[in-house]
């Protein structure tokens, strides 16, 4: 999954909000790259001097190097093990994984690709703290075709947070690279997630049809 120049700016923005807090703890799904000439320029205007390439991919630079200069206490979860990430698959249950809970999750570019949807959804919750932060950046539908087999609107999420009593710190549409994603952060109240039942009033949109990324993560599918 990739980080681009489009992207890395509001959720900079968004992590700022946490100014002032020491060893945060950062949980991000996928073993992400920060890609493309832009984000390169821009890594290299901000001197942070990091190696390119990594286990997946040779271009780009390891998402986690860039966290972990920034000083963050950074885990991430892919089931490819790759690049330093934690070998979980979210289709399952994982929040006895974790005996503490994380300040923040960043899912950009994976939840759309987990094939249970609820339960990739509890358990980002489940592994978030009280009063942590929950930022999603997922493909808007009617974007991105053929790139994923699940697709959110503004909807998705403001029914997502009344259900599960979170609070909308942001929400909205965002020009990303290729088409427009949904940017949300919400922050978890101390409520338990809500059951598969009533997840099933929250409107995802599903794909069934191929996906590019059924050939390049075949694992991911099984």
């Amino acid at each position: 999954m990739g980080i681009g120049y489009k992207e890395i700016i509001p959720l900079i923005n968004t992590l700022n909000k946490l100014d002032g807090k020491d060893n945060i703890s950062l949980c991000e799904l996928g073993n992400n790259y920060l890609k493309g000439d832009e984000m390169l320029s821009w890594l290299e205007s901000q001197n942070y001097n990091l190696t390119i390439g990594g286990e997946q991919h040779t271009g780009g630079v390891v998402s986690k190097r860039f966290w972990n200069r920034l000083g963050f206490n950074h885990t991430s979860i892919d089931m490819n093990g790759l690049d330093g990430s934690l070998p979980y698959d979210l289709r399952e249950d994982i929040s006895d994984k974790f005996t503490k809970k994380f300040d923040v999750i960043y899912d950009g570019g994976t939840g759309e690709h987990v094939d249970n949807q609820y339960m990739c959804f509890k358990n980002i919750h489940n592994i978030t703290k009280v009063d942590g932060m929950m930022i999603h950046v997922l493909p808007k539908v009617g974007y991105f075709p053929n790139h994923c087999s699940y697709y959110y609107t503004i909807k998705t999420f403001e029914v997502l947070s009344e259900l599960c009593n979170y609070n909308v710190l942001e929400l909205f549409e965002h020009n990303a690279q290729g088409g427009i994603m949904i940017y949300a952060t919400l922050e978890k109240n101390d409520s338990e997630f809500i059951t598969e039942e009533e997840f099933k009033e929250v409107p995802i949109k599903f794909v069934d049809e191929f996906s590019h990324d059924r050939n390049l993560y075949p694992y991911a599918y099984k």
